[in-house]
């Protein structure tokens, strides 16, 4: 971010509110940086963008949101006391600009993967895990240009080119599969077979680790007492049948629909297991639907069918969630 002619970030910040026109000038400024980083990592939240018929605009907006409302508590803006709280003590312009790009950097992609790990069960676990990892094997999140990366506990600033997501996802299957040695291994290989910095993107990390897993590779627990193997297919395919008799009792059975509508919704609900499995829904549900009526209108379809293949949906990731809990209570 470039300081902005007769604009003095450093002295909205300080004197954040007593003027709302300032406050204005911030939030715009961060809705850019936003949209920027989004930019950067498009190729992983183009799924969501169309999932939830959003913009990247829209989505650049509800990223930093959190950091303007006022918080009932202390009656300061997030943003506000970031700043405030922020060692060490901000004291000039350049370093409010850092501030700034720092701040909404972080913002965005805590965003991003909560929305990553509510629209993809499997996501989540992982993510869950390897961030677990992460702090037993003193290593550590370093943001660069609105990517998450792991680096070693000493190192504090990337200084060279990150490796981009599609290198990363073709990196040797091998490296992946000693859970006791998954960080050694692939900074000696970045350091050594490569030309770029020795950091980890996290989101690569994670759906490289999923993608092994839904091959049918050995990919189990990251930790310092591995758990059983995640078997997604089977867990998806379970959640799906569960889903598939609630449709049938719930609906079909009692009249609500007829059975070739119930028919339609589930081969929509089977293509959306199938999705899941791969990294999560893709297209909006009206398309599942679409694809097997093509004359269905989405008029008829918000009318008719959008509750509850939206229902249905839910209770299918719900069941998938709650198969993950009892895989990890057991172990």
């Amino acid at each position: 971010m470039t300081e902005q002619k007769n604009i003095s970030f450093y002295k909205i910040l300080c004197n954040y509110g007593a003027n709302p026109k300032d406050v204005n000038v911030l939030i715009e400024t961060c809705v850019r940086i936003s949209a920027t980083h989004l930019r950067l990592i498009y190729s992983r939240i183009q799924k969501l963008l169309v999932s939830d018929s959003l913009s990247l605009e829209d989505l650049a907006i509800d990223s930093i949101a959190r950091l303007f409302a006022i918080s009932p508590e202390n009656k300061k803006a997030p943003i506000q006391t970031a700043f405030l709280n922020w060692q060490p003590k901000i004291t000039n312009e350049d370093e409010a600009i850092y501030f700034i790009n720092k701040i909404v950097s972080n913002r965005v992609d805590q965003h991003i993967n909560k929305l990553l790990r509510n629209s993809d069960p499997f996501f989540a676990k992982i993510l869950t895990t390897v961030e677990h990892y992460i702090k037993k094997n003193n290593c550590k999140k370093i943001n660069h240009f609105g990517r998450i990366c792991v680096v070693k506990g000493n190192i504090f600033e990337i200084t060279d080119t990150v490796i981009s997501d599609d290198e990363f996802s073709n990196l040797p299957a091998d490296l992946f599969l000693d859970n006791k040695d998954l960080s050694s291994k692939l900074f000696n290989y970045l350091n050594e077979e490569t030309e770029y910095f020795p950091a980890i993107p996290l989101n690569s990390l994670v759906y490289k680790l999923k993608y092994l897993n839904t091959q049918t590779f050995a990919v189990s627990e990251i930790t310092a007492s591995p758990l059983p193997q995640i078997e997604i297919s089977d867990i998806i395919c379970a959640g799906l049948n569960f889903t598939l008799e609630k449709l049938e009792t719930g609906y079909i059975a009692k009249g609500k629909i007829c059975v070739e509508e119930g028919g339609l919704l589930k081969n929509a609900l089977t293509d959306i297991a199938e999705d899941l499995k791969n990294g999560g829904v893709t297209p909006g549900l009206y398309k599942y639907l679409q694809s097997h009526s093509k004359e269905l209108t989405k008029e008829k379809y918000r009318h008719k069918y959008h509750n509850i293949l939206e229902y249905l949906l839910k209770l299918m990731k719900s069941k998938v969630r709650e198969m993950l809990q009892e895989n990890n209570s057991k172990n």
